[in-house]
């Protein structure tokens, strides 16, 4: 019974490590991410973070300082950004990727990309 209960108990916590922790005085900036697709893949200085919809509320918690955002979705360019989050801040990236099939004039194809700061 204590052996079966020990190995539930380590499954249990075992599926916990893939889950990225924040500590709070690490991640005090926020990019909260209006992209389509939701389907988008999101990297931050290179490392991946995952796809935007499992974010909860579409937002990633990160460490104040300079930042290289891309963003990426089979089918769609790519968008890289560089931004310098401030502590306490959160930033909204408002994004629509544009589709690899779509024609590439510049007269025809809109692109449509927002970044908000809140007001200091």
């Amino acid at each position: 019974m204590k052996i079966g209960l020990f190995i539930s108990l380590a499954l249990s916590l075992s599926a916990c490590t893939a889950i990225q922790k924040i500590k709070k005085n690490e991640a005090s900036a926020y990019l909260h991410l209006e992209v389509k697709p939701k389907t988008a893949i999101v990297y931050v200085d290179e490392q991946l973070y995952g796809e935007i919809n499992t974010f909860r509320g579409q937002t990633v918690g990160l460490r104040p300082g300079k930042r290289r955002v891309e963003i990426r979705a089979t089918g769609f360019e790519s968008e890289r950004f560089d931004l310098i989050l401030h502590s306490g801040e959160q930033v909204t990236l408002t994004l629509k990727l544009i589709s690899k099939l779509e024609v590439q004039d510049s007269e025809t194809t809109e692109k449509k990309t927002f970044l908000k700061r809140p007001h200091r």
